[in-house]
């Protein structure tokens, strides 16, 4: 269940709200952020985020949404837009549902108004489409006890629920798979990067196959030398984040079309398909011919 909504843009991730379901022979594809006219009219392996919160769709039926700490009330009507994403056509219910809010520090008086708003309106809607519903709590003890009130009083008596101290724990509860469980933790991983590292790898994005510590450092208005100390600060490296885009973008590839993997390595930047399959191995724990077979069938051309 997703209990009010913050967003934040795809391609990346976020944390806020989280709401998975799950076909328990379904593989979902790369979820890829998507603007919100596209995401509301076809939501299936999108993502969008606003300031704070982000909302993503893995597959029909697990979709989710995440929070972060600090919650931009400038995304209230950003995500008011999104309230009707629980009984759009392309899901299929009942869904498992899951939502996080484990890195909200803060629930203040308009927050906690606008939560228990939506609570109120689309507890008993979401209800009759939910087959299971798991609440990841604040680690912040205010915070934790606010959103545990509201689980209390609104979710237990109308869903199939857990609230659950981890993502970890909401995974046992709803039977997520393995290889979903991934996808979900990259997908976050993703929301709560710091955002430098977003906004590089937007850069290296339009640039896959030439890009270049100084040729992005251009495309950013800043020194080579200032982005590659805020790179470090960072805690990684403009390589690393270089082949973890490059091997994001051949996701997709691998999924949409029957091109030959040497192809693809080429077409994302890599040298050899030696180092694209390196890559990919130590990225996703599997070969990019084995992440293809995984998603057979998933692809949309």
């Amino acid at each position: 269940m997703c209990i009010g909504g913050f967003a934040t843009p795809v391609g990346v991730h976020t944390s806020g709200y989280l709401c998975f379901g799950s076909l328990a022979t379904y593989h979902p594809p790369p979820v890829q952020r998507r603007t919100q006219a596209e995401f509301l009219g076809d939501p299936i392996g999108g993502v969008i985020e606003g300031k704070s919160f982000m909302v993503w769709v893995q597959s029909p039926q697990r979709f989710g949404a995440a929070h972060r700490s600090p919650l931009d009330l400038r995304d209230q009507a950003f995500a008011m837009a999104l309230f009707g994403l629980p009984t759009h056509a392309a899901l299929v219910a009942p869904y498992d549902l899951l939502h996080d809010m484990s890195d909200v520090e803060v629930v203040d008086r308009s927050v906690f108004g606008y939560v228990s708003s939506f609570v109120t309106q689309f507890a008993d809607v979401l209800a009759a489409r939910t087959r299971r519903l798991a609440v990841v709590r604040p680690t912040d003890g205010l915070a934790g006890a606010a959103i545990a009130g509201l689980f209390h009083d609104w979710v237990l008596p109308r869903f199939d629920a857990k609230l659950c101290a981890s993502r970890r724990e909401a995974y046992a509860f709803l039977a997520v798979p393995a290889a979903d469980r991934h996808a979900l933790e990259e997908l976050y991983a993703s929301f709560t990067q710091p955002e430098l590292v977003r906004k590089l790898h937007a850069a290296l994005a339009l640039d896959l196959q030439h890009a270049t510590l100084d040729r992005v450092a251009a495309a950013l208005v800043v020194s080579t030398r200032s982005l590659q100390r805020r790179i470090s600060e960072c805690g990684t490296k403009f390589s690393a984040e270089l082949a973890r885009v490059r091997v994001q973008a051949a996701e997709a590839l691998l999924v949409q079309h029957a091109t030959k993997i040497e192809a693809i390595a080429r077409e994302v930047g890599f040298r050899s398909a030696p180092a694209f399959t390196a890559a990919f191995r130590r990225i996703n724990g599997m070969s990019p011919s084995a992440y293809r077979e995984a998603h057979a069938g998933t692809g949309r051309s």
